[in-house]
């Protein structure tokens, strides 16, 4: 009847989607409405599928049909980048797309307006960004299911609009639009459920209405004081649910910051004072830019790569704050989705990279927030002293990142031989090495370290734009550069009443801008180079960003200091911190001459400046968290670094969810010591070594709720199999006194190549050194040592020095240990270090064990054997409770499961009594759980079947199979999917089963204690030879066996189905994210299917059936390509 009243028939859908008629105003009210209530009108289809036309494409319905609907919509892709260096004016310009074939018919009788009147865009021009950006909004995290599909095309309007612009203010208004719509779409309801959905929708509606001033005005402003608990307990406990909330949206690092980083200074006119004080951050420039910094063309046009950005965006943090416009990385990551709306977010990039935006976009892309966090000392402990963060814009910080990653090369090229930070391989670890072997090589030698006041704050930007200009490659980036720092920075600092605060700022980088340490190595270059000039023969100088050390005799110490101080100061305008001069010699003595004069007339501090004659405790440097110095000092420094990883491991023992702590102390924990591993000679970093990996033990059994294990025998082979790679049945833990030989070796082969390229005069000697076998230099003989510690059968191909040190380089990581939680991912290490631990578990591990264990470590080997212990809690397919986490982790320890013995509950069949390790319930047939675990496994395939889009039949019939199979066969598969890529065609019919390396009696299968697999080829034959062979034989179909080892162990079937799946469901994907889509997918399903199994295996220990979620919706493309990211890699600083 509504249809009626309104005019409305499918006779009349009909002719509009497929004749010219004009939409009237009400019945694009009417059919829109429809859209919005299609969930709740089934019979609605037709009409609400026309409203869907409405929505995209406005009252020129009829002529979107005619040219196809979004869905059907051409591919295409924004013209090249050489194109796009035109001036915008140009006729040439590919801004201006009216002469391009693959758009001609597209919405003529609108003026290339794109779907809404100019009268729609036309309400952008009073819109000013910079007034509309006071006002903060909260948005959400992630885009709400309900209008998600709804915000892309919204984007995509806006970005195809951008990309169509004839003019300026087209362009203009576009870049608005784009800017505003998580304002206008996402900013966060008081409602929750349908109510907040019908809100969302609404939202929706209105803005294909047009009425999107409105909308930007009722954006809810976000202004909550931030207000701190009177009980300190409740802040505590905050921390934690934050913490893990943070693991739970796969953001491990994050985590780890809640529990342990520097705490937001006070919203107090304290700070404020701080904030604003101009000899922290000058509000003036003092040496202001030149009309060639602010006019000059580059002398090549910059070519965003299109690969890293879209890369960029995709492994974009995830809870990152998204600054004063409301848009989050996540929103932009969600237009990775579709191809075309891709393509165009990166022609808006390279359009911004290029600097050829207008001055309205521009001063809306600039606003940034200014967030103050409190700095800490050496032991980590919070000071009075802040540092300002700046949040820019998301799009403008994705740029920059892309174009930082794009110039990180060139920009190290530069500014060699000074410059180790930026793309330098191992680049800590050369300038910590180099010191150490330059005052070995003569103890009477002194190092000297500079600090500089507020470096970033400020460093002239009149010198990185002298750079910049300087080089033709560089200059490329002078337009983008020129957006924000060209004039005076404005940033807005809200305190603790919600008040806003405006802070400017006229010199430095902003700290938070992913080009700020590539600008400040460009600013410091000329004072380097400078510097270097005054060096004699002997002495030497190096730089890891505002870090600058030098190194000279005595005599010369103090006056090659100062003199570097005052040419940063002169030409980088970054004056030094008196007080924070340090010098030190491995000879000691007395203080170095003119050590006076570097203070300036300054009374000496309370720390001294010269560390040579200080007792040995504090005899010493640290030099990019690498210690240098007197055994005592190193070992205090040792022991203040334990404390301060200590902070962390007392947060993870009092997280309440197991799976967040798990995750935490391997992926953050663990690796935590890596650095301090290649910077230091093993023989001083045993001690710290060993007390790491006690540390870790401990928490480990604090976090399983395993106490009084002190006198316990199987504590200590628990450990053994703990600190095994996940990959050989371990839990992936890593010793790292262990391997710490592997480490510090693997740091010299990883930095020879830099000192060959840096120090040529010098490397023959460094060499000659390495090759005598009594070398007089103690960290070459460590060096020495750490190579011969390495075993050559498990290391056949490692290179002789001199190869290293021409620059030969390792394989690449295997596929199937890429994923391999705690190992150091770059240069040599992990080879090296997979070489010690195979040979430990060959020659200590596996000897120790009886051989149920070793059938039990068996198991759990191989790949994506521990996948559940890497999967990130992202999704209910992944989350663990902490019953089953905690059996999953005591199982595979081979640690006592909790409570005493008891009788099996299959009693009038089985007369055992249960073992302490939950074997002989994973392998006792009596009490019904296995046969019930297999209808329970089968179901845990079912996200995997509804992601990948392959279609399932569950139990089908053999006899209905295969043609020539008897009638009255009334055997079943397990499930047949169709549309995978596997069967060629051919149906692949699935039978799954899984098994355990124990009987129930706890003792092996046959070779399941000494071969690898054993189990899985017991049940491949089981189902192949003895209950399937008619399917195993047939060519009619594809059968795989899909086994498992209750340990986790999968077989080669599994591993074949999973990559066709992937192949499958990323085939429509962007062809520049493909790879990274395949691997992401696989990460997730291994995931899913590895806790399913694990899950279930663990229920039929728990007496209960296993509870599997049912998947209701698909994972957005856009929330499965972070899953590459979750875990950090091992720190290159501590």
């Amino acid at each position: 009847m509504a249809f009626r009243q309104a005019g409305i028939t499918e006779e009349w859908i009909r002719t509009r989607l497929d004749g010219p008629a004009h939409i009237k105003a009400e019945h694009q009210e009417f059919l829109i409405n429809m859209r919005v209530a299609e969930h709740n009108n089934p019979d609605g289809a037709p009409f609400a599928m026309a409203g869907n036309h409405v929505m995209v494409y406005g009252a020129y319905a009829s002529a979107a049909a005619r040219n196809g609907a979004p869905e059907q919509a051409r591919r295409r892709r924004p013209a090249s980048s050489s194109a796009a260096a035109q001036p915008m004016s140009s006729a040439a310009d590919p801004i201006t797309r009216s002469g391009d074939p693959a758009f001609r018919g597209g919405f003529p009788s609108q003026a290339n307006t794109g779907p809404f009147l100019p009268e729609v865009w036309a309400q952008l021009d009073g819109i000013d960004l910079v007034e509309e950006f006071k006002q903060r909004v909260d948005t959400f995290v992630g885009i709400p299911q309900v209008i998600r599909g709804d915000y892309i095309r919204a984007q995509d309007v806006a970005l195809s609009h951008f990309v169509h612009a004839p003019t300026e203010r087209d362009a203009t208004r576009a870049g608005k639009l784009f800017l505003l719509l998580s304002r206008m779409l996402l900013t966060r309801t008081e409602s929750r459920g349908d109510a907040g959905a019908k809100l969302l929708r609404e939202r929706v509606l209105r803005f294909q209405r047009g009425e999107w001033v409105d909308l930007i005005r009722e954006a809810a402003p976000h202004r909550a004081p931030r207000q701190r608990s009177a009980r300190p307990e409740l802040d505590a406990e905050a921390k934690l649910l934050k913490a893990v909330e943070q693991v739970r949206n796969g953001d491990l690092s994050r985590a780890a910051s809640t529990l342990t980083a520097s705490p937001v200074a006070p919203g107090n006119a304290d700070t404020l004072s701080k904030l604003t004080d101009p000899e922290r951050r000058p509000v003036d420039s003092a040496r202001p830019l030149t009309d060639d910094d602010l006019t000059s063309e580059p002398q090549e046009r910059l070519l965003l790569d299109q690969s890293k950005f879209l890369e960029t965006v995709r492994s974009a943090k995830r809870g990152v704050a998204p600054g004063r416009c409301g848009t989050r990385q996540e929103h932009l990551r969600a237009l990775l989705e579709n191809e075309r709306t891709a393509d165009n977010l990166y022609y808006f990039a390279s359009q911004l990279a290029r600097g050829r935006i207008s001055e309205d976009l521009r001063a809306g892309l600039a606003v940034a927030s200014l967030t103050a966090l409190r700095k800490t000392d050496e032991a980590g402990r919070p000071t009075d002293d802040i540092r300002g963060i700046a949040t820019g814009i998301t799009i403008r910080r994705l740029t920059a990142r892309t174009i930082a990653q794009q110039y990180a090369d060139k920009v190290l090229d530069y500014t060699s031989p000074f410059q180790f930070a930026l793309s330098t391989r191992a680049g800590v670890d050369c300038v910590a090495l180099l010191c150490r072997l330059l005052t070995e090589e003569d103890d009477s030698r002194v190092i000297s370290s500079l600090d500089g006041i507020g470096a970033y704050d400020h460093v002239y930007r009149s010198a990185f734009f002298a750079e910049l200009r300087a080089d033709p490659e560089l200059s490329a980036m002078l337009p983008f550069v020129r957006l924000w720092y060209g004039r005076q920075s404005h940033y807005t600092w809200t305190d603790e009443n919600g008040t806003d605060h405006r802070i400017s700022q006229g010199e430095g980088v902003e700290q938070g801008d992913p080009l700020a340490p590539l600008l400040f190595s460009l600013a410091i270059h000329r004072a380097l180079r400078n510097a270097h000039d005054f060096l004699e023969d002997g002495e030497s100088m190096f730089a890891f960003l505002d870090d600058v050390y030098t190194i000279a005799s005595r005599d010369r110490a103090a006056v090659i200091t100062d003199h570097v101080a005052k040419e940063i100061e002169k030409w980088a305008g970054v004056k030094p911190k008196l007080g924070k001069f340090a010098l030190w010699s491995r000879q000691g003595g007395s203080e170095p001459p003119g050590v006076d004069a570097l203070l300036r007339g300054q009374p000496r501090p309370a720390t001294p400046l010269w560390k040579g004659d200080l007792d040995p405790a504090h005899n010493g440097l640290v030099i990019l968290g690498a210690h240098i110095g007197r055994p005592e000092f190193v070992e205090r420094v040792l022991q203040e670094r334990l404390s301060h990883q200590q902070r962390l491991l007392d947060g993870i023992t009092s997280l309440p969810d197991l799976q967040a702590a798990w995750l935490l102390l391997l992926y953050c924990a663990v690796p935590r010591a890596n650095h301090l591993l290649r910077s230091l000679p093993p023989d001083e970093v045993a001690a710290y070594a060993s007390a790491h990996d006690a540390k870790i033990w401990s928490t480990f059994l604090q976090i399983v709720g395993y106490n009084d294990w002190e006198d316990d025998p199987n504590v200590a082979r628990a450990r053994a199999i703990a600190f095994l790679p996940v990959i050989h049945g371990g839990l992936g833990l890593r010793s790292s006194e262990l391997i710490a030989p592997a480490a510090y070796w693997a740091a010299w082969a990883d930095i020879l190549p830099t000192i060959s390229s840096r120090c040529s005069t010098w490397i023959e000697t460094v060499l000659t050194e390495l090759e005598r076998g009594d070398s007089r230099w103690p960290s070459i003989a460590q060096a020495r040592a750490a190579s011969a510690a390495l075993p050559e059968a498990h290391f056949r191909f490692k290179p002789e020095w001199r190869r290293l040190a021409a620059g030969e380089r390792p394989p690449a990581i295997p596929e199937t240990l890429a994923d391999e939680p705690g190992i150091w991912p770059h240069g040599w290490q992990f080879y090296a270090s997979s070489a010690i631990i195979t040979l430990h578990k060959e020659s200590v591990v596996f000897p120790s064990l009886d051989d149920a264990t070793k059938a039990r470590v068996r198991s759990q080997a191989g790949p994506e054997a521990g996948a559940f212990l890497r999967a990130s809690p992202v999704c209910d397919h992944t989350k663990v409770d902490n019953d089953h986490f905690n059996i999953f982790l005591r199982r595979r320890a081979r640690l006592p499961l909790s409570g005493g013995a008891r009788q099996c509950p299959g009693f009038r069949l089985c007369q055992s009594y249960l073992d302490c390790y939950g074997d002989h319930l994973a392998a006792c047939p009596s009490t019904g759980l296995l046969k019930r675990r297999g209808t329970a496994f089968e179901r845990v395939y079912r996200p995997l079947w509804k992601e990948s889009g392959v279609r399932e039949t569950p139990q089908p019939f053999v006899k209905d199979l295969l043609s020539d199979a008897d009638p009255t066969d009334l055997r079943k598969s397990d499930f047949e999917i169709r549309g995978c890529a596997l069967g060629r065609g051919l149906p692949v019919v699935c039978d799954m089963c899984m098994g355990s390396a124990l009987h129930s009696d706890g003792t092996p299968y046959a070779g399941a204690s000494n071969v690898d697999g054993a189990t899985i080829d017991r049940l491949t034959h089981r189902k192949r030879v003895t209950e399937y062979p008619d399917l195993a034989t047939s060519p009619q179909i594809e059968y795989l066996v899909l086994a498992c080892e209750e340990g986790g162990r999968w077989g080669p079937d599994q591993h074949r189905l999973l990559r066709s799946l992937v192949r499958t469901k990323v085939a429509s994907i962007h062809p520049l994210l493909r790879r990274r889509a395949s691997l992401a997918y696989t990460r997730r399903w291994w995931g899913i299917l590895s806790i399913g199994a694990q899950t279930v295996a663990a229920d039929c220990i728990l007496g209960r059936d296993s509870p599997v979620p049912t998947p209701t919706t698909v994972m957005p493309l856009a929330s499965v390509l972070p899953w590459l990211d979750v875990g950090t890699e091992p720190s290159r600083m501590p």
